[in-house]
């Protein structure tokens, strides 16, 4: 009787001493940048008369210390930008995919011209199975951080 009761004691051990690791149910995948593209006065420039074509902007990935180019807007790869529109006003796009798994910052280069361009950096947050931008940079000036507003950024063009 002893040794069963022992048998138990120590079934009952081991069973609880199992890890009990918390189970991930699900990934977020969550790196899109909605950018605005003003003038002086404020008003939106993308895909304007006399304002930025969206075909002549350029869009480069850091990609181990290189800036490579990318074209279109690749779901799939998770890179690329595209225009879209939001309660009428015409915003870019762009997808801040991290260059390599785990890395914390992602870069890209939006090219307007040759003389005019725009740094942004991304902070990727992989935590808990995610892959969340949670901060943006633009020319290392902090434009937006966390969720208390849309991932939206503007610049004065």
């Amino acid at each position: 009787m002893m040794k069963k009761i022992l048998s138990y004691i120590i079934l009952i051990l081991t069973i609880n001493s199992c890890d009990k690791r918390e189970i991930i149910c699900c990934t977020n995948i969550d790196f899109g940048l909605d950018i605005l593209i003003v003038n002086s006065d404020g008003i939106n420039i993308l895909d304007k008369i006399d304002g930025i074509a969206s075909e002549d902007i350029r869009l480069f990935y850091k990609e181990n210390a290189e800036w490579i180019e990318h074209f279109g807007y690749d779901q799939r790869n998770a890179k690329g930008m595209t225009t879209i529109d939001i309660d009428g006003e015409n915003r870019l796009r762009v997808l801040l995919t991290p260059d390599d798994d785990k890395k914390d910052f992602t870069e890209i280069k939006i090219q307007f011209s040759e003389n005019d361009f725009d740094l942004i950096k991304g902070e990727i947050d992989f935590s808990n199975g995610n892959v969340i931008c949670r901060k943006v940079w633009c020319n290392d000036v902090l434009k937006w951080e966390s969720y208390a507003t849309e991932r939206l950024i503007t610049l004065i063009k």
